[in-house]
């Protein structure tokens, strides 16, 4: 009996350890094979055409996590009783480690019926089902250094960004291609109405010191 509960205890250790793990960048090969499988799926509720993947995952518990911040996303735009959506999708990265998705989104105001063309994205680790954030991605303590290297891309690509740009926002938009991320903001935050939103691209490399 004494065996039995100190091999449970032990046990149980292992299992908290194992579902407390993080992701990491350790050991990431972007050409390393996809572990899911997608078909194509479309909303049309309320009058809607969102276009969105259905994620299947080798791991039931993670292909019903994947789903369920997928449902959430198409929700939030089907609840809108101001506006009408017309979303396309790309999957930017598909491995072992990482699938990303990146959704154009057109929203039409019912009231004014202009049109307004913006970008979100989301981020699962397809082994756990995880939606990923940045906090995630990057080490603890990641926001000042991160302002220091986006000031740096501001300067070097020319980004017009206006005087209210001080780095990265508490919720940050970003979506990962297979040897980078992409960081983005939220429409004309940062920028005039014809500049549209704000991408900021770094390679794996320019993030060193930062990443998981």
């Amino acid at each position: 009996m004494k065996k039995l509960l100190i091999l449970g205890m032990m046990l149980s250790v292992f299992m908290l350890t194992v579902g407390a793990e993080k992701f990491s960048f350790k050991d990431y090969d972007p050409k390393s094979p996809s572990v899911i499988k997608v078909r194509d799926s479309i909303s049309k509720l309320n009058g809607n055409s969102i276009d969105f993947p259905r994620i299947s995952a080798k791991n039931p518990k993670a292909t019903k996590s994947i789903q369920k911040s997928m449902d959430k996303f198409v929700k939030k735009m089907t609840g809108d009783k101001n506006g009408k959506y017309y979303v396309t999708y790309d999957i930017t990265t598909n491995n072992s480690k990482l699938v990303s998705v990146l959704f154009t989104v057109d929203r039409t105001d019912l009231k004014d019926k202009t049109t307004e063309t913006y970008y979100s994205a989301l981020t699962f680790d397809p082994v756990t089902g995880k939606e990923l954030k940045l906090g995630d991605l990057l080490v603890s303590g990641y926001e000042k250094s991160l302002g220091t290297v986006f000031g740096d891309k501001v300067v070097q690509l020319s980004v017009p960004v206006n005087a209210s740009f001080d780095g990265p926002a508490k919720k940050q938009e970003f979506y990962v291609q297979n040897t980078g991320i992409v960081f983005f903001f939220e429409p004309y935050k940062y920028t005039d109405f014809a500049d549209g939103q704000v991408f900021l691209p770094f390679e794996l490399a320019d993030l060193r010191g930062l990443l998981r």
